[in-house]
């Protein structure tokens, strides 16, 4: 692989590991917030089974106020942090990795194989018009103006 390739090869893989490292994170992420909903629906639940038993009529309204409150705010928290999360940010990032990633990769290795067949039909055709192999090398600084050029082109 020349270098560009290499440059190039090397700007993916960091692309590549931070993506995964960000879709990681993300799903870290909702995997407490779903886990932090779970224990908020419990704690309504047990606020809610507190006020069936409390016998002051006002203090059981309250709690069950409180058990309604918390209630909602599992299931608010569960569509804003874990629903919408997933939709808009792990879906944005699958197709990052479909559409942008996966393709750069195969871009990168039709350009690896082009070069490597550029050169190959380089090295036929320096060999036929310099007559042999042993002549080669007497053509060292046209060789290397053939893969500047190939450099340019690809």
């Amino acid at each position: 692989m020349d270098e560009k390739g290499r440059a190039l090869q090397g700007r993916l893989d960091f692309c590549e590991r931070n993506v995964k490292a960000l879709q990681q994170g993300v799903k870290a992420l909702l995997k407490n917030h779903e886990e932090g909903c779970n224990a908020t629906l419990d704690l309504s639940q047990k606020i809610r089974d507190t006020a069936a038993q409390e016998q002051f009529i006002d203090l059981q309204e309250d709690l069950i106020a409180i058990a309604e409150c918390t209630k909602r705010l599992a299931e608010e928290r569960r569509m804003i942090m874990c629903e919408r999360a997933e939709e808009r940010v792990l879906s944005t990032i699958e197709f990052m990795q479909e559409h942008v990633l996966h393709p750069t990769k195969l871009l990168l290795k039709d350009r690896e194989r082009a070069l490597s067949k550029f050169r190959a039909m380089e090295r036929k055709l320096t060999c036929e018009c310099l007559g042999g192999e042993e002549r080669e090398e007497e053509w060292g600084d046209e060789a290397a103006l053939l893969e500047d050029w190939a450099g340019v082109l690809l």
